[in-house]
């Protein structure tokens, strides 16, 4: 899918137009999506029919709760006991790692869903300390980061938008990046800073999985000589559901 599928979120139910088979609106409930570097979206989804979950058959009992409540989740919990292990294969121009975790037991609902993140870098978040000549200096000396991998801003400061993803261009130093908006694109121009006072998230979303599935296989392009890699796991609720 488009960039827009970039919103959407696993336990979310899309409509679907193929007049191949007549499909008009077709509902499915979205299960799994694994959000790729060209910043397209692959989707995995199941039929949907809201006849199931509907109330018209279902009898109220006194004293049992609201059924089909669409109040937010709260309170929920963090998963747990988060394991890694590589995937062993004989395609030599692929890497991947199997991830597992255990859901909490708040989030077996279908108003939530498990976010993955990955990154090179053992920091969730590296420190910016200051920029010069579009040059970011991090805290973190070295930083452990790489040409071509995704950093999103927290904050808007000097040039950087809140929230927003940058792709590294280029590592003059151990810990200095430059950044980029686009793959392929120049560097970013940025404005001269002393005190950032500000983080990069270097830990990327890779996958949003539906509950109650708790594992996901993580294939990446290209071996190289690092042979870590992070994973950082969360629960979510799904707005809307």
């Amino acid at each position: 899918m488009t960039q827009r599928g970039t919103i959407l979120l696993a336990g979310q139910v899309i409509q679907l137009q193929y007049p191949r088979y007549n499909w008009i609106n077709k509902k499915f409930r979205i299960l799994t999506l694994t959000h790729q570097e060209d910043a397209t979206v692959d989707i995995v989804a199941e039929e949907y029919d809201d006849s199931f979950y509907g109330l018209s058959n279902i009898s109220k009992q006194a004293a049992a709760g609201l059924a089909g409540s669409t109040g937010s989740v709260t309170g929920i919990g963090s998963p747990f006991n988060l394991r890694a292990s590589s995937v062993e294969g004989d395609d030599e121009t692929n890497s991947a790692v199997s991830v597992t975790w255990e859901n909490n037991a708040d989030a077996n609902t279908k108003n939530v869903s498990t976010e993955l993140y990955s990154s090179y870098s053992s920091h969730l978040y590296v420190d910016m300390a200051s920029i010069s000549g579009n040059t970011i200096t991090t805290i973190e000396n070295p930083h452990r980061l790489q040409v071509g991998e995704l950093v999103t801003s927290t904050a808007t400061v000097s040039g950087l938008a809140a929230n927003r993803s940058y792709f590294i261009k280029a590592i003059p130093s151990a810990n200095t990046l430059q950044l980029s908006e686009t793959k392929d694109g120049p560097i970013l121009g940025l404005q001269n800073n002393t005190n950032v006072d500000a983080l990069l998230m270097t830990a990327n979303l890779i996958a949003t999985v539906a509950i109650p599935a708790n594992s996901y296989v993580d294939v990446f392009g290209g071996i190289d000589d690092r042979v870590v890699k992070y994973y950082w796991v969360r629960h979510k609720v799904v707005q809307g559901t």
